[in-house]
């Protein structure tokens, strides 16, 4: 564990953030050097790739660290924390950084973890998996001071704090992915009577939104009390939904990704808008909301042909900040290196 501070600048125009598990933005594709990166770059364009070869395409990214996973601060609008992994690193080794979007501050606040998904709390308090030990369970202060590991819990993913900040929900691999509620010294208090859910982001202390793998999917509303669930009455997309995010400011409506985009969904007219469209050559993942619900930060994974290996897409990946109207405001990327 360590903490070090580096500095970026923006030298570039400006052009107008859950898969089981916490894959990375390489690892999404199958089913989330140079400063303060900004606009698109040929690989981004949104023209068909050319026919996959036989033997599939090989990944090669075009930056040492792969953003992972973004999640934003519950105290302000301009600061994230940010998952990566090490693309050279056999050890599957990864970082988390704190970022702050007015400085271009970026701040080494926990080092040598991978398949994070951090999520921060509204009492400073930043919880995580980590591939050391068999995908166990940590949670720490967002300056990286604190760090306290959640015992006897392994094979787990995607924690989250219950709402009061006191529990961690989490998924368990030993359990089928049933979802687990523990107490911060590891007490299994509950597990939920939904097996197979691949998400969850509460509305309050009494029900959350889950994603329910039935049928081809539903999302659905998990009442605590009663343990048990109701449907949304949805109309989706026919496709995978592979995160979400509930708007704390307006719980009718939630944001959401699938292989085709990012979109809001409005429970009160079972609509959906689409804000950002994926292609063969751009995707988006792991879309959370701003402090204020203003805006919606994801990331772009931008895929081009390697000009020296034409089975090779070379990935370029970007924090994008994104109007809830639609469109790409800014994009960036910090600098890792």
């Amino acid at each position: 564990m360590q903490s070090t501070q580096k500095n970026s600048s923006n030298n570039s125009s400006k052009t107008v953030l859950f898969f089981v598990g916490g894959l990375s933005l390489l690892s999404l594709l199958f089913s989330c050097q140079k400063e303060e990166a900004s606009g698109t770059t040929t690989s981004g364009a949104c023209t068909p790739l050319p026919a996959t070869p036989d033997y599939g395409w090989v990944y090669e990214s075009k930056y040492s660290e792969i953003l992972h996973r973004i999640t934003t601060s519950p105290f302000n609008n301009n600061e994230l924390l940010i998952s990566t992994e090490i693309s050279n690193d056999d050890s599957t080794s990864g970082n988390i950084y704190k970022y702050n979007l007015n400085t271009k501050k970026l701040t080494l606040v926990a080092n040598k973890y991978v398949n994070s998904t951090p999520q921060w709390n509204t009492n400073d308090q930043v919880v995580f998996t980590t591939a050391q030990s068999g995908f166990s369970l940590f949670y720490m202060n967002s300056d990286g001071s604190g760090l306290t590991q959640v015992p006897e819990y392994f094979n787990i993913f995607d924690p989250v704090w219950s709402y009061d900040n006191t529990k961690i929900y989490f998924y368990d691999f030993n359990l089928s992915f049933q979802c687990v509620k523990a107490d911060l010294s590891g007490n299994r208090l509950d597990t939920l009577n939904c097996p197979y859910i691949l998400g969850l982001d509460f509305f309050d202390d009494k029900e959350c939104l889950i994603y329910y793998p039935i049928e081809g999917g539903q999302f659905s509303i998990y009442n605590f009390d009663t343990n048990t669930i109701r449907s949304t009455g949805d109309q989706l997309p026919d496709y995978p939904i592979a995160w979400f995010e509930v708007n704390d400011d307006n719980p009718n409506q939630f944001v959401f990704q699938n292989n085709q985009g990012l979109y809001i969904y409005n429970l009160s007219s079972h609509t959906n808008t689409t804000i950002v469209d994926s292609c063969d050559r751009k995707k988006y993942f792991c879309p959370t909301y701003n402090k204020d619900h203003t805006y919606i930060y994801a990331i772009e994974g931008q895929y081009g042909v390697s000009e020296n290996n034409s089975g090779t897409l070379t990935v370029e990946d970007y924090i994008v900040k994104i109007s809830p109207n639609g469109g790409v405001v800014e994009r960036f990327r910090p600098l890792f290196d």
